[in-house]
């Protein structure tokens, strides 16, 4: 990506990214529920980390998107 932007850098994030489950807590495995972190919360926080150096040289945005699934408790 550094040889595509040069020293212009990148002027934004969309994470677009999710994945969820549904189930009784009781029967949705612990494995299940280090998926869906491993996505929504660590590769988020990953891909912040991997383009901060480019969105830092200039002023930037980030742009969060989320399903309504995420509105739901557990």
């Amino acid at each position: 990506m550094r040889e595509k932007t040069g020293d212009s850098g990148l002027w934004g994030i969309v994470n677009n990214a999710g994945w969820a489950t549904f189930g009784e807590v009781e029967w949705v495995g612990m494995d299940t529920y280090k998926k869906a972190m491993d996505i929504n919360v660590f590769g988020l926080i990953q891909g912040i980390q991997t383009f901060l150096p480019l969105i830092r040289k200039v002023v930037f945005f980030l742009c969060f998107i989320s399903g309504p699934s995420y509105s739901h408790s557990l």
